[in-house]
């Protein structure tokens, strides 16, 4: 009986997670922050915090270095705003503190194999839908000064921004090549639907954080493993060799032009004005504000707007090099977690590639980390829990 309500409860939480990312589509934040879509979230993390609090009493879990590192991470957001009384915009804290608490439930709850598998098909499901929308809308926003990348709309007028469009694709789209490609499972050709589909995507999008990872990744494993179906090879290969053809001029020249550090000034002089940022409060940071605000604050801009549009850089401006240790700890841990008898595994690789697209985004408090994060520590989870080597051919080939 005990048993069964352990799974009833959990799997009240997975049903809650899986709903959340399959209607992420209806986020309706250009940088798919939770202002507007976080009455889930909201549920899921009560949810989940009421069982991690039973399991911890009935001494059925223990406190783990991610919830060290979690909690660490919302106390001193709390000692930066009423401590040192730093500049804090409103419900700041409060909602980055339930988005890296759902971070420390999805990474410390012990889902069973279905469970874990309901959460990635949910995760594949919802980067499809999100993809054919951008597909079948065929919108540019930036038509008008003769960029054709596509944009996912969620009104008339307002639309995702296209680099987190791609960082939210990244980790189902690999996932979902491994699955069709490793694992036995009899829906192998919808994942593999669900990898051209999204590889589409990817390429309308133009965005090279996430193009480059995802085609060096799948180039890998394609390289590496000679069992895999030369056939499965040929679509996916098709399937991006014509949407090549396919695409505008500019976007191929974006994403396979050999002109990346002229088209990118922007974005480096962004960096420039984080690190500047940096520089006035290094230690404990600037106060969780938006970065594009802290720069033109300290006047580093020069009255343009400029922003760090770096996550790593956003977390020393805002939190300094000291309270942005937990938080960097939390992106960096996984690397450690999978490096195994020195073996560059599937999930290190897709964690890198994770950690690539952070570096080009401010991706920090969004659901286009925070997702995939879980979704990898999950996985860890399961792997250190059952005991095996490859959770997703563990999970998929049962």
């Amino acid at each position: 009986m005990k048993r069964n309500m352990k799974l009833s409860i959990e799997s009240l939480f997975v049903a809650m997670s899986s709903l959340l990312y399959v209607f992420m589509f209806r986020c309706n934040e250009k940088y798919f922050n939770i202002n507007n879509y976080h009455n889930g979230l909201f549920l899921a993390v009560a949810v989940g915090t009421i069982i991690i609090i039973i399991y911890f009493v009935k001494k059925q879990i223990r406190f783990n270095l991610t919830m060290i590192l979690v909690l660490s991470a919302i106390g001193y957001m709390l000692f930066l705003k009423y401590i040192l009384e730093k500049e804090t915009e409103p419900f700041y804290i409060l909602f980055v503190s339930v988005l890296y608490l759902f971070l420390a439930c999805i990474s410390s709850l012990s889902f069973k194999r279905i469970q874990v598998k309901h959460l990635l098909d949910a995760y594949i499901f919802s980067s499809v839908i999100m993809s054919l929308i951008l597909i079948v809308q065929r919108r540019t926003p930036y038509s008008a000064y003769g960029i054709f990348r596509y944009a996912l709309f969620y009104s008339e007028n307002d639309y995702y921004d296209i680099n987190f469009t791609a960082m939210y694709l990244l980790l189902p789209t690999l996932i979902g090549f491994y699955i069709a490609t490793k694992c036995k499972t009899k829906n192998r050709l919808l994942y593999l639907a669900s990898v051209v589909i999204n590889l589409l995507a990817i390429l309308l999008i133009g965005s090279r954080g996430t193009f480059a990872p995802v085609i060096a990744i799948i180039a890998f494993e394609i390289m590496q493993d000679r069992k895999v179906s030369m056939g499965k090879i040929a679509i996916v290969m098709a399937t991006i060799f014509a949407g090549t053809f396919l695409l505008p001029q500019d976007i191929i020249e974006r994403l396979i032009g050999d002109s990346y550090v002229g088209t990118e000034s922007k974005r480096f002089l962004d960096w420039m004005y984080g690190i500047r940022a940096i520089e006035h409060h290094p230690w404990f940071g600037n106060g969780l504000m938006a970065p594009m605000k802290i720069v033109m604050k300290l006047a580093i801009g020069n009255g343009i707007n400029y922003t760090a549009h770096n996550t790593y850089l956003v977390y020393m401006v805002q939190m300094g090099i000291i309270g942005s240790i937990p938080f960097i700890l939390l992106l960096i841990r996984p690397l450690i977690l999978l490096w195994q008898k020195k073996k560059i595994s599937f999930l290190w690789l897709c964690h890198c590639a994770i950690l690539f697209a952070a570096l080009m985004v401010e991706s920090n408090y969004t659901y286009v980390l925070i997702v995939p994060l879980s979704t990898i520590y999950m996985l860890i989870e399961y792997m250190k829990r059952y005991n095996c080597s490859d959770g997703i051919t563990d999970i998929y080939n049962q």
